[in-house]
């Protein structure tokens, strides 16, 4: 069996223009034994999901403690901290986007819990990137581990026959920016999903936490994968604006077919129902964020203060105990 995210949500449309190839993930052989054993397919995805996120912790430990991280941040403890937010913003982010996922899918007749199928596959996902840049940094590297494939819209490939290709790249990703913030404002503006949001209007509630959580970890996993990229002797030319775009269009392609979801229903009867709740009650459920992590880009353009992410000292030992974050459990 497959790990389906979002029921129908990668076989509903092709977007050509925002393809980022999301791929499908087997189950283990530990789900096979548990679905034998109880038939509870969502108990099991469930125990999946946590054997899945503990590999996720593991994966930053060792990231964390490489050596040839030593000139990305000034101090280990600053390594640390970036890397704790990472992991919360990341957290905070596929939190969010699966409960949304769970209100856009719950008239569409499906037998799965949404909510449950989304979180494992953004585990596993965040594993997978986890650990193409793990093989990086020990040069372990093959080319399946280059996570960040060149795909660009059309607008993108007419630009190159008068600009640079960092310039194209530049304008592309601010494209894909706003056509994220566009779809963002479509969910709040569906009476299907704007319920969801718990809050009066784009400027707080879940969408713009579930926004800039997002940010946050795009920012901070680009910054980290062009860092592995860097140290890795033969790999392909990947800036982290390539990683920032690659990024954005998951997302787009996501957003994309989430709203297309989101519109559809089994029958008339349910669509007015959905219509009537919007999401509230999922929305409401959510705990508010307790800390917002530093991004440069905002939802609804207001300002917010830059973070320093660039910086080139040499690192502190590499010996300290690692934070609670990163521990098994």
């Amino acid at each position: 069996m497959k790990i389906k995210i979002i029921a129908f949500l990668f076989c509903l449309v092709a977007f050509s223009s925002a393809s980022a190839k999301m791929p499908f993930y087997d189950d283990d052989a530990e789900f096979d034994r548990c679905t034998k054993m109880t038939g509870d397919w969502n108990r099991c995805m469930s125990e999946e999901t946590r054997r899945a996120l503990n590999d996720v912790k593991v994966l930053y430990r060792e990231v964390l403690a490489n050596p040839k991280l030593s000139d990305w941040n000034s101090n280990f403890d600053e390594s640390k901290q970036i890397m704790r937010d990472m992991y919360s913003s990341w957290t905070a982010f596929y939190n969010r986007l699966c409960s949304l996922s769970k209100v856009s899918a719950q008239y569409t007749g499906g037998w799965k819990d949404e909510e449950l199928s989304c979180k494992l596959y953004y585990v596993k996902h965040h594993k997978d990137h986890l650990n193409c840049i793990n093989n990086m940094l020990l040069s372990k590297a093959s080319a399946k581990d280059n996570f960040i494939v060149a795909e660009h819209d059309e607008e993108y490939k007419r630009c190159l026959n008068e600009n640079s290709a960092d310039n194209c790249l530049l304008s592309e990703f601010q494209r894909s920016s706003e056509k994220i913030k566009e779809l963002y404002k479509k969910l709040y503006d569906s009476r299907n999903t704007s319920g969801w949001n718990n809050g009066p209007d784009l400027k707080s509630g879940n969408y713009r936490d579930m926004f800039e959580s997002w940010v946050a970890y795009r920012n901070r996993l680009c910054s980290l994968s062009a860092q592995a990229y860097k140290n890795y002797p033969e790999r392909p030319d990947v800036s982290k604006n390539h990683c920032l775009q690659y990024l954005n269009r998951e997302k787009l392609e996501a957003l994309e077919n989430l709203y297309a979801l989101s519109m559809r229903a089994v029958s008339p009867e349910k669509s007015q129902k959905k219509s009537e709740d919007g999401g509230k009650a999922e929305g409401q459920a959510i705990v508010p964020l307790e800390k917002r992590i530093e991004t440069t880009e905002s939802l609804t353009g207001e300002n917010i203060q830059s973070e320093n992410e660039d910086n080139s000292a040499k690192s502190d030992d590499n010996s300290s105990n690692l934070p609670a974050w990163a521990r098994r459990r």
